[in-house]
């Protein structure tokens, strides 16, 4: 991104599909799968991501096995 501060709701269903929202842009539909200790995801920043769960799994990071921006996720 560009360095701005913005706002993304992801969904992660059981079923592998999640679903995504970044505030004031657009509605992004996808998978995901787990495989070989990676997540792979195919539409939101699509690539292999190293995954770490924290604060009593309410924090999401993923950093980008190609290299690029680390993700945050927190849980809501």
């Amino acid at each position: 991104m560009d360095g701005s501060n913005y706002t993304d709701t992801v969904i992660f269903y059981d079923n592998g599909s999640y679903a995504t929202t970044t505030v004031g842009i657009h509605h992004i539909l996808g998978n995901w799968s787990l495989r070989n200790g990676k997540l792979l995801i195919d539409t939101y920043y699509p690539g292999a991501y190293q995954y770490v769960f924290s604060k009593n799994n309410t924090v999401l990071t993923l950093t980008p096995v190609a290299g690029g921006a680390v993700e945050t996720l927190t849980k809501q």
